[in-house]
């Protein structure tokens, strides 16, 4: 009685298998995760799968086909072992977290300023943008320097105004599908050369009362973060410039921060957040969500 079942069921694993070639019997996808707005290739099954309901799969280990990124999602599949021609795909959600890409502008002599940034791992090169600070098209950001390298995290300038505010970013970009796309800017940054004017100063540090938050999702919580000026008896850079602190989340998943320094808790886990001068000195701080 038991070898007759076992035929039967081989039998029928036969006609299914004749059937399904001859396109005579329905087919089913099998149970698969969704794709996303931003991958809505996740979870496509590019092969014909027998529905579980008439066939038994004895599935791989996940393999991860594309690894996810703070805004991109990945992507993982595994196969039946018992037929590699049936396959599943997942999607594995963007992690929310991004690396920072943070400036610094300083002035090391009364006629010269040094531009600095944190390096961007995906990035082919760089552009600089740099202009005197002030209004009017002549004060217009322009492109001084292209750099195609990925380890160049500097720029220089000799020869300008003493005691004159100026203002810089970079961009970061690479080459997706041959086309050269941006993927990262910083900060705008300022510096007076030779560190300051007759009434005014550059910020020497970034300073906050909590340098850890833990919070509960849902709540927020407010930054107080303080400057301290390299002359003391100036006054700090005035805000026509830009406002005199600036905040960043590198998780905005789990913790975002608004132009005011208020952070509001959106889901478990762990977030950095700068809280960044106008010449791009910062603190760094963990905020915890429970």
């Amino acid at each position: 009685m038991k070898h007759g079942k076992s035929f039967v069921k081989k039998a029928a694993g036969v006609l299914l298998s004749f059937s399904l070639a001859l396109g005579m019997l329905p087919f089913a996808a099998d149970a698969q995760a969704a794709g996303t707005e931003k991958n809505p290739t996740a979870g496509q099954d590019h092969q014909f799968v027998v529905s579980d309901d008439t066939c038994e799969h004895v599935w791989s280990d996940w393999v991860i086909v594309r690894q996810p990124t703070g805004t991109e999602d990945g992507e993982r599949m595994r196969y039946c072992k018992l037929n590699g021609v049936h396959t599943q795909r997942e999607a594995i959600p963007a992690t929310g977290e991004v690396s920072p890409f943070l400036a610094q502008l300083t002035s090391p002599s009364p006629t010269s300023v040094r531009l600095t940034w944190m390096k961007k791992d995906d990035a082919y090169g760089y552009e600089v943008y740099f202009v005197s600070c002030g209004s009017g098209d002549k004060n217009s950001f322009h492109l001084v320097k292209t750099i195609e390298r990925n380890d160049v995290l500097s720029y220089g300038r000799i020869g300008l105004k003493a005691n004159t505010p100026y203002k810089a970013y970079v961009k970061a970009y690479a080459y997706k599908a041959g086309k050269k796309t941006y993927i990262g800017q910083t900060n705008y940054v300022h510096v007076y050369t030779g560190n300051g004017t007759k009434n005014y100063t550059i910020p020497q540090k970034v300073a906050v009362k909590k340098s850890k938050i833990t919070l509960k999702k849902g709540k927020t919580s407010q930054i107080v973060g303080t400057i301290t000026p390299l002359d003391p008896a100036k006054k700090l850079m005035p805000e026509s410039h830009g406002n005199a602190l600036r905040y960043v989340s590198c998780n905005t998943k789990v913790a975002t921060v608004s132009k005011t320094g208020k952070i509001t808790a959106k889901s478990a886990g762990t977030a950095k957040i700068y809280v960044i001068a106008l010449n791009g000195v910062r603190k760094l701080m963990q905020v915890t969500v429970k």
